[in-house]
């Protein structure tokens, strides 16, 4: 190594100062070389020693590169270091017993840490160092049979309790169970309604939304105010008479001395006629605004309830809900038109009755 050094430098010196910064590589690598061999030296010395059983010698090589936890630059030479080095410290006479056996434990210990499968190899050291080496390694594995068992038991007082509480909670999901399955639910059929029919007069409209009050009262007024326009109407032309114009085919001529009421009366009578037509057609107007404002588009057809055990039940079974009968005092808005005769002044007729 030191001849390749020695080469390297020649030649850097011949080829010029820019050859040199290249070699620089080269003698950090030969460094780390350099103290790999080294530390093979002391170990090689150490070995030779510990054969003449010069225990001294070899403590005083392999300590200093040992002490304080720090290792050599190969992992296999540490391993060699530390085997021979605890084998020279548990036979070295000029130290204690104790203090010889703490010391070549730390190595061993050492040892064990870096592979605890390690095993010195056999015919090699006496059987002092053999002997302390499988005591650490039984008091590693009490210690771990140890370690073990109290997480053995560990484990079983969690599975105690795990089991316990898993009981717990599966009685709380059937009686959880059992009470949803008892549990009432509202099934409603909501059906979509018809806004045209909202749109017929004389309260139809309002009977058609449940509004039975408004749709009364809305019937009532616009009877009571067209029966009373058509009243003043008919009184009216009940005072004139039918004549023949040649510019129109027909007209009403009213003499209002025969009638024995004034100008003024007849102007009265015909204000009073035309405010109360305005009004009937006002109240139409009104009626159907309302009822389109109030209108709803989907209706409660049926209303039941039922337990959600019985509502799987008929789902599982595939049978339609069962609608409950419909009270018939109970409001509802459902047009129903009938044909009736009708009798008129001049003969029959055929009308159209609503009914709700």
């Amino acid at each position: 190594m030191r001849s390749v050094l020695v080469s390297l430098l020649a030649a850097s010196v011949a080829l010029g100062a820019p050859r040199v910064a290249s070699a620089a590589p080269a003698k950090t690598e030969s460094a780390e070389d350099q103290l790999q061999y080294e530390q093979q030296a002391e170990v090689d010395a150490a070995i030779e020693a510990w054969a003449r059983g010069d225990w001294s010698q070899v403590r005083a090589r392999l300590e200093p590169m040992l002490q304080g936890g720090r290792s050599l630059e190969d992992p296999l030479l540490t391993e060699t270091a530390l085997r021979y080095l605890a084998d020279a410290t548990l036979q070295d006479p000029n130290i204690g017993l104790d203090l010889r056996k703490q010391l070549a434990g730390g190595y061993v210990d050492r040892l064990l840490d870096a592979d605890p499968d390690w095993r010195p190899p056999e015919a090699t050291h006496g059987t002092e160092f053999e002997n302390l080496v499988a005591d650490k390694r039984e008091k590693r594995d009490r210690d771990r049979l140890d370690v073990c068992e109290a997480q053995a038991v560990g484990c079983q007082a969690d599975l105690e309790d795990l089991q316990v509480r898993h009981k717990q909670l599966k009685k709380n999901y059937v009686d959880l169970e059992e009470n949803f399955g008892k549990q009432e639910v509202e099934i409603r059929e909501i059906v979509a309604r018809n806004r045209a029919i909202a749109l017929v007069p004389f309260g139809v409209g309002h009977f058609y939304n449940g509004n039975t009050a408004l749709g009364a009262t809305f019937l009532a007024a616009e009877a009571a105010v067209g029966a009373t326009g058509l009243a003043l109407l008919i009184t009216r032309i009940q005072g004139c008479e039918r004549v023949d114009n040649p510019d129109a085919q027909e007209t009403i001529r009213c003499d209002t001395s025969s009638a024995g009421k004034s100008q003024d009366q007849w102007v009265l009578h015909r204000n009073a006629e035309t405010f109360f037509g305005y009004a009937f057609i006002t109240l139409l107007v009104v009626d159907i605004v309302i009822a389109q404002i109030l209108f709803d588009p989907y209706r409660v057809e049926t209303t039941r309830r039922v337990t959600r055990d019985e509502l799987e039940r008929e789902s599982a079974a595939g049978e339609e809900p069962k609608r409950p009968r419909r009270n018939r005092k109970q409001a509802h808005g459902t047009l129903r038109p009938r044909p009736i005769p009708t009798l008129l002044r001049g003969g029959a007729g055929f009308g159209v009755s609503l009914r709700f």
